[in-house]
């Protein structure tokens, strides 16, 4: 009798420890569970093309992005704060980059703004033909050798090691570079430094319109290229609506695959923001067509 009463007990102890068990392992995978089910959820833009509406007249259009609120300050508000901002942060710029050992070691002889300068001069001297390739054999070939034409390989080699070395910051970088070229109307040009918009034109179309210009960006990180081509493409939508389009140049076709490429990559860190110029602007053509 004691024996049987001494295996039941050990019965009911290993029953207890399975039981246990078994609940532990719905408490934990209910947890878990739990745990992935409040993760955030990233939000992303639709695709462009997608859940077109129709207007009253009957064109399609697609849906905007929701506008996000802005807070605005005296100082953004203010047009002359505006422009000293852009001298200031522009004068910062080359100021850390004469500062970084890889342009010390180009021995440039003077501060690096300086020879941004002179650079600049040769290139709003010597500006692209940003069409017309098809029809002249002769122009493609001048466009494919374009920068090798008017630069010197100390100005090349300079624009890639800034390239290479500043990679964390280039998106910054080049929406501050956009932001004061396209500054010369709003805030004028003391120094006569800045091209006029014809020109950024011409080297907009150069590097979305022509195979040199393409070529040239291929040959470039993919984020360096599609964020180039971004803004390039917003200096063709704004010499659209100034009419100011000489050469011709369709953006509409260029705007999906712009689009669908940064949509796909992780590593834009203002993917966001261009996505949703970019959704507006085609919005611009559709309704214009």
């Amino acid at each position: 009798m004691t024996e049987k009463r001494g295996i039941t007990g050990y019965l009911v102890v290993v029953l207890v420890l399975v039981l246990g068990i078994i609940a532990g392992y719905y408490i934990g995978s209910w947890q878990h569970q739990k745990e992935v089910i409040s993760m955030p959820v990233k939000k992303r833009i639709a695709p462009v093309l997608k859940k077109k509406k129709v207007t009253p007249s009957g064109k399609e259009v697609l849906p905007e992005p929701e506008k996000k609120e802005q807070v605005f300050t005296q100082e953004n508000v203010s047009k002359e704060n505006d422009c000293e901002r852009i001298e200031r942060e522009i004068n910062e710029l080359f100021n850390y980059l004469d500062n970084r050992d890889y342009i010390r070691h180009l021995r440039l002889g003077m501060g690096c703004f300086e020879y941004f300068k002179l650079m600049l001069s040769k290139l709003t001297a010597n500006p692209p033909v940003p069409a017309g390739e098809g029809v002249e054999a002769k122009l493609m070939i001048s466009n494919i050798y374009y920068f090798y034409r008017v630069l010197s390989k100390t100005d090349i080699r300079l624009v890639k090691e800034i390239l290479q070395n500043e990679s964390d910051g280039i998106e910054i970088y080049l929406g501050l570079l956009y932001r004061w070229l396209n500054s010369r109307e709003k805030c004028g040009d003391p120094q006569k430094i800045k091209p006029p918009f014809e020109t950024i034109y011409r080297f907009a179309g150069f590097f979305l319109n022509t195979l040199g210009g393409r070529s040239y960006l291929y040959r470039r990180a993919p984020r360096v290229r599609l964020v180039v081509s971004y803004y390039c493409a917003l200096i063709i939508h704004r010499a659209d609506q100034l009419g100011k389009n000489s050469y011709g140049i369709d953006l509409f076709p260029i705007l999906t695959s712009l689009y669908n490429e940064i949509d796909s990559r992780e590593d834009i860190q203002f993917r966001e923001e261009y996505l949703t110029r970019l959704s507006m602007i085609q919005n611009y053509y559709l309704t214009h067509r």
